[in-house]
């Protein structure tokens, strides 16, 4: 840690003497301090499981203007513990009697119940903070833990909103605001700082309530993101072109959303159930695979774009795919004929 402290001293004296550095240097800075902050959860491991396992009745955080890390801290508090009540004050004793103290009191030790961030730049916001520690048991709430559910809370929610807390001038750099309204945005719209302090409570604990709601939808939306990655992982290739599902998912979700990983489908023709109990095609390939004079018994409906088609059966819409298939093999084959020599070069 020693080692690692002298080489940050180092990068902020070259600051000093190249000025046209300094983005980089903070870059650089920041990630070494990160990675010292990810080594030091995982020191702490067997303190997290200890602290996740005691019985949480009050929490403190500042009273005034309230900001989205918090609200949302608080949710995934109220979440964890139903019965917790949360105290909004900046009064020391008031603070010290209850068992959590989050984005106040400039602390960061969540054995002590502290998750302050203020006095770190380095350190993510406070709803970062209390997810890391408390997460596990939010999601154990709603539906069975899984990391992939837990990272997707951070990467939707909370990464975005500590981003525009923490650094907010970088966030606006990679993230031109204005594109779209974050979650912290429909936050900061509760507050009501010209009014009194009873008003101003009643905005911040309906805020909270909004943000548990926000919390339980990306649970859930991590969940079946989680689900909908094993079924993409286990499709079955029926055909060169064409692979089988066992359950229906948003496709296009999965290809143009930049914010989800990156599993590319084998095929340009997926088949999978939908709602209604039809089976659907679809087409990742208009140009070759267009659908929209898709035809064939049990035909229930072909999208004029190309795109989709659904038959009443498993067995006709593998059947429609199949077929599709291999027409566009056979296409590829006679190119291969018609274009190369018998070396198998082209002529």
């Amino acid at each position: 840690m020693k080692i690692k402290q002298n080489k940050i001293n180092f990068l902020k004296q070259i600051t000093f003497a190249n000025p046209q550095k300094l983005f980089f240097v903070r870059v650089l800075t920041r990630k070494v301090l990160w990675i010292n902050f990810a080594a030091s959860f995982k020191k702490n491991a067997r303190v997290r499981a200890i602290s996740k396992m005691k019985n949480i009745e009050t929490a403190a955080t500042h009273n005034g203007v309230f900001h989205p890390d918090e609200v949302i801290a608080a949710a995934i508090l109220r979440t964890a513990f139903p019965n917790i009540t949360i105290v909004r004050t900046r009064d020391e004793k008031t603070m010290s009697e209850c068992d959590i103290r989050f984005d106040v009191g400039g602390k960061y030790s969540p054995s002590d119940g502290d998750f302050d961030h203020h006095q770190d730049r380095m350190l993510p916001a406070s709803c970062n903070l209390v997810w890391d520690y408390y997460g596990e048991k939010v999601i154990s709430k709603i539906t069975p833990p899984n990391p992939e559910i837990h990272q997707y809370v951070l990467d939707k929610l909370l990464n975005p909103i500590s981003g525009l807390d923490c650094d907010f001038q970088r966030f606006i750099a990679e993230n031109p605001k204005g594109v779209y309204m974050t979650v912290g945005d429909v936050i900061l719209g509760f507050n009501r700082p010209e009014l009194d302090e009873e008003t101003q409570f009643f905005q911040f604990m309906t805020a909270v309530s909004v943000a548990e709601q926000i919390l339980l939808n990306t649970v859930l939306a991590g969940a079946a993101e989680a689900e909908i990655a094993d079924v993409i992982r286990n499709g079955e290739q029926i055909a060169e072109f064409a692979t089988l599902y066992e359950k229906g998912f948003l496709y296009n979700d999965w290809r143009f959303d930049p914010n989800r990983p990156k599993r590319p489908f084998v095929a340009n023709l997926l088949v999978m159930p939908q709602p209604d109990r039809t089976w659907a095609v679809v087409s990742l390939d208009t140009t070759n695979f267009n659908l929209a004079s898709a035809s064939g018994e049990g035909l229930v409906f072909a999208h004029k774009a190309g795109f989709f088609a659904k038959w009443a059966t498993r067995e006709q819409a593998v059947a429609y795919a199949s077929e599709k298939s291999e027409k566009r093999s056979q296409v590829i084959d006679r190119w291969v004929i018609e274009h190369n020599d018998g070396n198998g070069c082209r002529r």
